[in-house]
């Protein structure tokens, strides 16, 4: 009423915090948030800090220091994760290539369909809309303080054993204050009983892309896997349509090739390709 009678300026940027509304899934494993952050060594190389946290709980349930963001060392720390708490029902990321490559590359990758075969739907954020992710960015100050406060890593291996010991503190001897009553993250994780991934693998996604043909006549159907649909296509620009290992080709009207893709080789020849092909006259 104020605003609208002209008596007060809006100053939306002083909300004030109690009118914030907390969002945080219901029981443990419902939501696990993976991201990565950058950390410089007392050599002054760069490593990447890998941390897994879930989501109704803050417990962190595993820390891993890698070379840089990658696919594999984020796949380590998840299935280790997995192992030892169980899979959760969901897995929250940023678009980074080693996490998802579907808004990018138009491509799942090969961690994407790893925890897609657990039974896990992986979800991305928003672009440029960190606050999806805001319990895992939050998750980062204090880290950073705990080790801005000590000498720098002089190696991965002690990097590592840093990490290991904020992990326990954090998780187990400092009451959060996101959590009410003001529990341990362990003691909030372990107080109900845990939320179930899919009992059955789940399919990836469906995408649509358009491709140039390569002059040898090759087609890229993601980021792994591409066949040969002759040269007499080169410089076509084809349609593919692929649902998880199903894959069609087309152009405009025309259907040129439906196959399966064999997950244990990039090339697919024409043994994976199926019945009704049309060839281009």
């Amino acid at each position: 009423m104020l605003c609208r009678q002209g008596l007060i300026t809006p100053q939306p940027a002083k909300r004030p915090r109690s009118s914030y509304r907390r969002f945080e899934h219901p029981r443990p494993n419902a939501c696990w948030q993976l991201d990565g952050k950058q950390w410089r060594l007392a050599d002054a190389s760069t490593v990447c800090i890998l941390r897994l946290i879930d989501d109704h709980s803050r417990y962190i349930l595993g820390t891993r220091v890698a070379p840089n963001e990658n696919s594999h060392d984020a796949w380590e720390l998840f299935s280790a994760c997995a192992t030892r708490h169980g899979p959760p029902a969901m897995l929250l990321t940023d678009n980074s290539l080693a996490f998802n490559g579907r808004r990018i590359a138009h491509a799942m990758t090969a961690f994407e369909a790893r925890v897609r075969a657990l039974g896990t739907q992986p979800v991305t954020a928003s672009p440029h809309h960190p606050q999806t992710c805001g319990k895992k960015e939050r998750d980062w100050q204090p880290l950073r303080r705990w080790l801005t406060a000590r000498a720098p890593a002089r190696g991965i291996p002690e990097l590592q054993r840093l990490l290991d010991t904020y992990d326990v503190l954090f998780n187990t001897e400092r009451p959060h204050q996101a959590l009410d009553p003001d529990q341990t993250p362990h003691e909030r994780y372990t107080a109900t009983a845990k939320a179930l991934p899919s009992p059955q693998p789940l399919p990836g996604p469906v995408t649509t892309t358009r491709f140039t043909v390569a002059p040898n006549g090759h087609v890229n159907l993601g980021r792994d896997a591409v066949t040969s649909i002759g040269r007499s296509w080169a410089a076509a620009t084809v349609t593919v349509v692929r649902d998880h290992h199903d894959v069609v080709i087309l152009h405009e009207a025309t259907l040129i090739a439906r196959l399966h893709i064999d997950p244990t080789r990039r090339y697919q020849d024409r043994t994976t390709w199926r019945p009704l092909l049309s060839e281009r006259s």
